[in-house]
């Protein structure tokens, strides 16, 4: 009973640690976002501005799909649980896409503003990234083994 009563009180404490996170995110976006137009506006807009803006809004994502797991931790209990698995995936794809789009983003729109394309299709950052997604994926898959895992131990007892 200890035990679920400390997954509880620690999901708690991480769902207000990622509320947190989460505003000071958005204020940052904020601030990248007005950043970005004024650049537009003289022409001296930034391959890094782009892609600093993409990245605010996957991370926000991510945060938001972390805050929905350790909700569905602390009001069950229990780690084990299929959207808890279902989430840790969707954070996998968020991670695998997040550095590829805004790669490709930002080299899209500053080959047009200077009128010489010039696109990275792989770096390290995206390779980071697949590498980085694929570790949350499994992580979902071993969370799918411990849903059964789980299932098996309620029908036992």
């Amino acid at each position: 009973m200890r035990a679920k009563h400390e997954i509880e009180t620690t999901s708690v404490a991480l769902q207000i640690i990622l509320a947190i996170t989460s505003i000071l995110t958005i204020i940052a976006e904020i601030f990248s976002i007005r950043e970005l137009i004024n650049a537009v506006e003289g022409n001296a807009i930034l391959t890094t501005q782009i892609k600093q803006v993409i990245y605010y809004v996957f991370f926000i994502a991510i945060q938001f799909v972390a805050f929905l797991i350790f909700h569905a931790i602390s009001k069950n209990k229990t780690p084990f649980l299929p959207e808890v698995s279902r989430n840790i995936k969707i954070i996998g794809g968020l991670i695998m896409s997040s550095n590829a789009i805004a790669q490709w983003t930002g080299s899209i729109i500053s080959s047009i503003m200077s009128n010489h394309i010039k696109i990275t299709i792989i770096d390290e950052s995206v390779l980071l990234g697949l590498l980085l997604g694929l570790i949350f994926a499994c992580l979902g898959a071993i969370f799918d083994y411990g849903c059964v895992l789980q299932k098996q131990d309620d029908e036992t007892l």
